[in-house]
């Protein structure tokens, strides 16, 4: 921003992305820095649960990044209060679609 570019990071956004990434950094980059089975028992719990689940979620793990607590730092997700770019804007419907299309392969 201090260049008056802001670079958005839209990270554990789609299934098929946070599946793949996960399995990547498991078997190649940070092994034994992963939480076990993070897809299926943080992941989509996190996705499908309710303000009370989510937050058990993030008791529980410290936030919601695939790193275990001992190798990180808190990670609790929190409300977007930004503006999101154009783009995005004009694409919601259709970001959403895909969304939930994937979400439909893993529950």
């Amino acid at each position: 921003e201090k260049y008056g570019i802001r670079m958005y990071h839209y990270s554990y956004v789609f299934a098929d992305q946070v599946y793949q990434k996960i399995a990547y950094y498991k078997a190649a980059i940070s092994k034994d820095n992963c939480i076990d089975n993070y897809f299926n028992e943080i992941y989509i719990p996190w996705i499908l649960g309710n303000e009370m689940a989510r937050n058990a979620i993030e008791s529980k793990y410290k936030g919601v990044h695939e790193f275990k607590v001992s190798y990180r730092k808190e990670a609790y997700t929190k409300p977007f209060e930004g503006t999101h770019p154009k783009v995005i804007l004009d694409s919601m419907n259709e970001l959403k679609e895909k969304f939930n299309e994937q979400l439909k392969k893993y529950v």
